[in-house]
């Protein structure tokens, strides 16, 4: 895992505080980025386990991962 850029921070925090499923346009106006800027940093944050994936056709729906969230954290807390 590479440490997190900005675009990724920001879909992030974006995310988590809404909490639930969104599609990849919701996530593009809650963050001002693009759609195409916005689908290609969420795949590389899926490869990471930060999100999660829903798809229905051609609809791609998004998902914080608060479960790789909390293991982050307690793997993080015993360093």
């Amino acid at each position: 895992m590479e440490k997190l850029n900005d675009y990724e921070i920001k879909i992030l925090k974006k995310m988590y505080e809404f909490g639930g499923w969104l599609s990849t346009r919701q996530i593009s106006q809650k963050t001002g980025y693009s759609w195409e800027t916005v689908d290609h940093y969420l795949k590389l944050l899926l490869n990471d386990r930060f999100v999660e994936n829903k798809s229905s056709g051609k609809k791609n729906n998004w998902k914080f991962n608060f479960i790789r969230y909390k293991k982050l954290r307690e793997e993080l807390s015993k360093k």
